[in-house]
């Protein structure tokens, strides 16, 4: 580097060398979890995952939005979502949406969706509300694959132009 010292190049050494003697040390953990941490995550994910397939957890999500589009291109989305959205579902369970609409305008959708095989996806179920109200879309899975969920503002179904819908949903898999 230009205008540097003996004293910097000296300097910047022993910084290396303080930094590798604490790693080799085992004060500092570069990209690892130390064993008691990770068996705690392991054994938490192994809970979790057997008490979902043993049928005792079925929510996979939690979503809350406010939705808008004025038939222009221009729209807005606010609000947070926490959980899975594409999964494998097995021939025989049930996908459900328990939710809690507002709707000014337009109506709000819960869309499963199926991917072809030329890297598109189909809706396989859908469910439209347009009036306010709480509710639950249930869908059985006829058919053993990778799927996909939304949950959508639409201009269909509704009144006026554009759409304007509140939502909160939890959903999940039963069965």
């Amino acid at each position: 580097m230009m205008g540097e010292t003996p004293l910097d190049s000296q300097a910047e050494s022993r910084g290396r060398h303080a930094v590798e003697h604490r790693i080799a040390a085992g004060e500092i953990k570069l990209g690892k979890l130390g064993g008691p941490v990770a068996l705690l995550l392991l054994g938490a994910l192994v809970l979790l995952s057997s008490a979902f397939f043993a049928g005792a957890i079925e929510t996979l999500g939690y979503e809350t939005r406010h939705l808008t589009y004025g038939g222009n291109a221009i729209g807005s989305k606010s609000g947070t979502s926490f959980g899975l959205k594409r999964f494998y579902f097995f021939a025989g369970q049930q996908f459900f949406a328990a939710y809690d609409v507002e709707v000014e305008r337009g109506s709000f959708e819960v869309v499963v969706l199926k991917p072809l095989g030329s890297g598109g996806e189909t809706a396989y179920h859908q469910h439209r509300v347009s009036a306010d109200g709480s509710g639950e879309a249930v869908f059985t899975i006829k058919e053993s694959g990778l799927y996909s969920i939304q949950f959508q503002g639409s201009v269909l179904g509704g009144v006026g132009d554009g759409y304007d819908v509140r939502y909160d949903v939890r959903w999940g898999v039963r069965g």
